[in-house]
């Protein structure tokens, strides 16, 4: 496989390239930009699917930010439990992520 830089790359196929070999979740979410309620959700296709369009699919413009829990990088899956979401500063809504069994 040739590796290529990301710089320039059409963002959605990135984040659908990625959503095929990573699992991540949603750990916080900026909600000027997107909806609260995906805090704590998963990184997947149905995620990407349903992004406003003014939300880049790569979160770049600071929309969220993810936790990735497995992927071809790890030895195994890293055990995450979901806690709440807490809004703070009066806009992000951070969901805790924690590792199981702690």
């Amino acid at each position: 496989m040739v590796q290529r830089p990301l710089f320039g790359r059409d963002t959605e196929a990135l984040a659908r390239e990625m959503v095929d070999g990573l699992r991540a979740m949603l750990c916080c979410v900026d909600t000027q930009q997107f909806d609260a309620q995906f805090s704590g959700a998963s990184f997947d296709a149905a995620l990407v699917d349903v992004l406003p369009a003014t939300c880049d699919p790569c979160a770049e413009k600071g929309e969220f930010h993810t936790l990735v829990h497995a992927g071809p990088m790890f030895d195994g899956p890293v055990p995450i439990t979901r806690g709440e979401g807490v809004l703070r500063e009066a806009r992000f809504v951070y969901t805790e992520l924690e590792l199981a069994g702690h």
